[in-house]
């Protein structure tokens, strides 16, 4: 290879070597290695000699024409070469669009836009997108040591001193690249100077400035009036300079950034200094100021943020809301990064009628444990006069392949704490708090379970049952068509029997075991399944009611068959119909069970599925006598994909004898016939399904139950959910969600809860969003019916949200969560 000096720059530097010589690739591809400054004038001044004249090829293929000149310089210029056919692939997903093919780090104009290009994207605000365009590759893209390659289309060389580049220069190591109209390169100091339409690339991310000096050698650069996107991040800014000191830093002077497409400054983020450390995760900004609009809405002498996922401790944004009970509601959250596997957030928050409350949550992380540990405390609260407090811990863990462990523990100071105070933590509001630990063991083919189980009552009424301990051990085997299945439980039940009567102050413990046999015999058009179970229970109890058995025992057999047949039609417009009966035998003899405690059970609802039940009570203190037959029909709807778009199943179970085995204080079933359960589900379209599960009396037809709901869900992110559950003398009630885009920027939300029954709303939310391709507005409206006092509550809640930055909410919109579809919306990228 002969040493030409100016074009193509190749350092390779070996392990305690200095960095060699520039090195010009001939035609001829004749390899040389880097060589000292002596042996490199030598060079130069053997291939002046020889070749006044010559052509060479760079490492992009291009022909040159070179020219030594008397001064002991080169000028070369690029021979024109011919058009390259750019191309852009789009598929029919706008998500999957592909950038332009590329050689140079500004050869598409769309760089002066930031590759900020308009595109049509269904169901987003943002029509628009940073576009990145695709180079060819050249093979050394991942290799850190890469070479660094220089040409231009005219170059003008001194021995030892400065090589002016002009007409179009361009730069290029492993992935990164920078051009420019003209440079100079500092031989001895190894530096080149870039001036007028600089462009510097490398993947996810593009800057544009006036002038831009590098260091060939280390990487460091400088960029004067300088604009620069990130891609991935959707993020945009400008500096009047942006310093690369290292691998990692970025120093960013008079600059500002926001993730508003070019053109549009809704927000930014300015600051007199903003230094970005990959290495820490984290950017820092001196004088920084958040502006929406030209409006500065927020100052802060120093501020930190994090630029990827790494974490650092600091405030978190604001929660204000307003309700008509509570008053003002002011929460400002702290972060604490403790470690990098467990951290602490410490939420100091006022309600400006009740007082000052703390709370906190600690989180732990490691990789056979998860833990969370919750604490809210508010004293004296103004409203209950009274200290208010809640406790959660929460553990999930792993100590072996097969080990498992289960902890969730909450406490609060009294059952109206959830009726009267919303919380930040992840805390399940339930009438009965749980709190449980288990320890589980799972194997191929059975599973081991240890569980301590204890709850804290919210409502009024009995209290469930402890379970304290409850130990499971469950397995099934199989055997050709053949499989045992077998079931058996230890559990002591214990209660607070104050202030209770009756059987529900029986305490003590129960054993129970049920092995299950059965064959299944299946073809294509149907199958048959005989099974034959041994329900086994025995008690030892404390407390029983005067006159019943202390250690009752119950050792019952189940018989039942399953069958069903499938036959097909093909439709006349295409696919098939299917129509499949269902016929299902079950015998169970019937054994006076009154002496049994009801520590766990509760009679199953009536629909369709429990037609073919073995056992129409939950839990393991009853199994139901039973000499029946269960038929049912299932009609389908298929079309040639296999696609189902319709079904609906009708069926009865006839008696052959009383049902007289119920809980306390029940009645025999005398009836010979159960109503008649009903089921459907019409998929009227991939955007629409609505189901019906309803319940007719045999005798008249007459709805006792029905249950609709629909749902609907177009691509342009309209959602609409309705139910109706009606069921005689319990409940009349409908639900209605909606999400409704009104435009492309504005979308109505909203829920309306009804009790027919009562004749009035039990909740009322309206709301309207606003959103652009930067930030969202959300305004809500919320009308509703508290349990405890049944009295109606008001508030108003707002959500300003800066997209890349955060959001300032109010401190409760937790009731958003339970508008169907709100959280999948919620969620989805918008960028």
């Amino acid at each position: 290879m002969f040493i030409i000096h100016g074009l193509t720059y190749l350092t390779r530097q070996g392990v305690g070597e200095k960095p060699g010589g520039p090195v010009f690739s001939h035609k001829e591809h004749v390899d040389m290695p880097s060589i000292k400054p002596l042996s490199y004038f030598v060079a130069l001044a053997v291939a002046s000699i020889a070749y006044p004249q010559q052509s060479f090829a760079n490492a992009s293929g291009e022909i040159w024409d070179c020219k030594a000149s008397a001064s002991g310089s080169w000028d070369c210029a690029r021979k024109p070469a011919p058009t390259v056919g750019l191309t852009t692939t789009t598929s029919s997903r706008t998500e999957e669009v592909k950038g332009p093919v590329a050689t140079s780090a500004k050869e598409l104009p769309s760089y002066k836009t930031l590759d900020w290009v308009k595109v049509h994207r269904q169901n987003q605000v943002c029509q628009g997108m940073y576009l990145e365009p695709t180079f060819q590759p050249q093979g050394d893209e991942n290799d850190p040591n890469a070479p660094v390659y220089l040409d231009a289309g005219k170059s003008q060389s001194e021995l030892g001193g400065f090589t002016k580049l002009r007409d179009g220069v361009n730069l290029r190591q492993g992935s990164r690249r920078l051009s420019a109209e003209t440079a100079d390169v500092d031989q001895e100091k190894r530096e080149a100077y870039f001036k007028d339409d600089v462009v510097y690339r490398e993947p996810g991310m593009l800057v544009v400035a006036t002038e831009a000096e590098v260091n060939l050698e280390t990487q460091r650069g400088k960029f004067k009036n300088a604009r620069f996107v990130s891609h991935q991040d959707h993020m945009r800014g400008q500096a009047a300079e942006i310093q690369r000191n290292s691998e990692t830093l970025i120093t960013l002077i008079d600059g500002d950034y926001t993730f508003c497409p070019p053109g549009n400054e809704d927000w930014k983020l300015s600051a007199s200094e903003i230094e970005l450390d990959q290495e820490s995760g984290f950017g820092t900004a001196t004088h920084a100021r958040l502006k929406v609009g030209s409006v500065p809405i927020f100052y802060a002498p120093t501020l930190t943020f994090p630029i990827d996922d790494r974490r650092k401790s600091g405030f978190l944004y604001p929660n204000i809301g307003y309700t008509e009970s509570d008053g003002v509601d002011l929460a400002v959250p702290y972060y604490f990064n403790l470690a990098p596997n467990y951290d602490d957030t410490l939420t100091p928050r006022w309600i400006s009628e009740r007082g000052v409350m703390l709370e906190n949550e600690f989180r732990y992380l490691s990789n056979r444990n998860k833990t969370v540990l919750g604490l809210s405390y508010l004293p004296d609260d103004e409203l209950a006069n009274d200290d208010r407090w809640l406790l959660n811990a929460r553990q999930q863990g792993t100590y072996a392949a097969r080990w498992r462990s289960y902890i969730d523990y909450t406490a609060v100071s009294d059952e109206n704490y959830f009726e009267d105070l919303t919380t930040n933590l992840e805390v399940q509001r339930q009438s009965n708090l749980d709190r449980r630990g288990e320890v589980t063991y799972h194997s191929n083919n059975w599973n081991a379970l240890i569980r301590l189980h204890s709850y804290q009552t919210l409502v009024s009424g009995t209290a469930p049952y402890r379970r304290l301990p409850q130990l499971q051990l469950a397995g099934q085997h199989e055997w050709n068509n053949t499989q045992l299945d077998y079931l058996t439980e230890y559990v002591y039940f214990d209660r607070d029997t104050t202030g209770l009567t009756g059987n529900a102050v029986t305490t003590g413990s129960r054993v129970h075991l049920t092995p299950t046999l059965s064959e299944r015999f299946s073809r294509s058009y149907g199958y048959i399944t005989p099974s034959l179970r041994l329900w086994n229970t025995q008690y030892e109890l404390q407390d029983q009611v005067s006159g019943l058995d202390n250690s009752p025992t119950y050792s019952i057999p189940v018989a039942s068959i399953d069958s069903s047949l499938i036959f097909e039609r093909k439709r006349e417009y295409g696919g098939i119909q299917t129509l499949e009966p269902r016929l299902f035998a079950l015998y169970v003899p019937d054994k006076d069970q009154s002496d049994a405690p009801n520590f766990d059970t509760t009679q199953l609802d009536f629909d369709y599925l429990s037609l073919f039940r073995y056992n129409r009570f939950s839990g393991r203190d009853r199994i139901g006598d039973a000499q029946q037959l269960s038929l049912g029909v299932t009609t389908r709807f298929l079309d040639d994909t296999g696609y189902e778009s319709f079904n609906f199943s009708v069926g009865q179970a006839f008696y052959f004898d009383d049902r007289d085995v119920t809980l306390s204080g029940g009645t025999a079933d005398t009836a010979n016939q159960s109503n008649i359960a009903t089921q459907a589900t019409w998929n009227y379209s991939p955007q629409m399904r609505i189901t019906l599960d309803n319940v007719l009396a045999y005798d008249d037809l007459n709805a006792e139950e029905t249950n609709i709901r629909l749902k609907y869900k177009a691509n342009n992110n309209q959602r609409l959910y309705f139910s109706y559950r009606f069921e005689e003398d319990v409940r009349d009630q409908t639900d209605f969600h909606f999400i409704w885009p009104l435009s492309q920027r504005f979308t109505a939300i909203g829920r309306w809860q009804h009790d027919l029954e009562a004749q009035q709303d039990l909740e009322t939310t309206l709301g309207v969003e606003y959103e652009s391709c930067c930030w969202k507005l959300q305004l809500y409206g919320r009308r509703y019916l508290t349990t405890n006092n049944n009295e109606f509550d008001d508030g108003i809640y707002l959500r300003f949200i800066l997209k890349g930055l955060g959001s300032i909410n109010s401190s409760s919109v937790g009731f958003l969560e339970d508008i169907t579809g709100f959280e999948e919306r919620d969620e989805q990228d918008d960028f």
